[in-house]
């Protein structure tokens, strides 16, 4: 395994999956409904509905909701086909009278949660932090006049990597692949045990943490945030092996 690894969203995940699934069916020639595909696509569905609800322009309707998701799956799936031709319909159909229930009610969630937000009731993502190679931020879980029972952390946007080999002298790496642990000895704390996952997030539960440890451990989690997310390189000998 290379020290420096690829921050994929799970939309990514979802989206090379789907596509080497649709190329291996192509390539055997069968032209028999997969179940295989069904359900990855019907988890890419799930996936773009949330993304989408967020913004709710227009997507009154739980069908608005489902056919925009469709709609964006099947292009970004043509884009990386390329030249392959695969005929996507069946499955959007069927997802779609799947998931009508389940579309209906990410719309009443996201709307309850842009209310929540509204009244102060749920902490709004932190501003970008600037760390040594890329932004990120920070966000708080739990409501906004309980505690906090966890701190996660993300890159922005932009494309970057994992680069576990700027923090190896300050915590300890535990994993094979993902989820990994970064396990960090504080001196007025003790282990604390940060989880890293594919799609970049860094988060540490601090259930019944004092403010003062609360605080410590955001600044660790800001540190190590601060190296461990790193601009793509150009040269592939610029990565090192684990």
């Amino acid at each position: 395994m290379s020290e420096r690894i690829e921050v994929l969203s799970r939309e990514e995940l979802l989206l090379q999956t789907l596509t080497d699934l649709i190329r291996s069916v192509v390539a055997t020639g069968t032209a028999n409904y997969n179940p295989v595909i069904a359900e990855v696509y019907a988890e890419f569905t799930r996936e773009l509905m949330v993304g989408q609800a967020e913004v709710a322009l227009g997507l009154a309707y739980p069908e608005s909701l489902l056919r925009q998701a469709g709609d964006a799956i099947e292009r970004r799936v043509q884009e990386r086909l390329g030249e392959i031709r695969f005929n996507l319909s069946r499955y959007k159909e069927g997802v779609a009278k799947a998931l009508k229930v389940p579309a209906k009610e990410v719309l009443d969630l996201q709307e309850d949660l842009k209310q929540a937000r509204r009244q102060g009731d749920i902490p709004m993502y932190g501003p970008n932090e600037y760390g040594e190679h890329t932004p990120f931020w920070i966000s708080e879980v739990g409501l906004k006049r309980s505690e906090i029972q966890a701190l996660v952390a993300l890159p922005d946007d932009r494309q970057c990597y994992l680069d576990f080999g700027q923090i190896a002298e300050y915590c300890t790496l535990r994993g094979e692949w993902f989820p990994f642990e970064l396990i960090v000895q504080d001196s007025s704390i003790g282990e604390l045990v940060f989880v890293v996952d594919q799609n970049g997030s860094i988060q540490i539960h601090t259930d019944n943490f004092p403010a003062e440890a609360l605080n410590r451990v955001r600044n660790i989690l800001r540190y190590i945030a601060g190296k461990i997310y790193v601009e793509p390189v150009s040269d592939d000998s610029e990565w090192v092996d684990m």
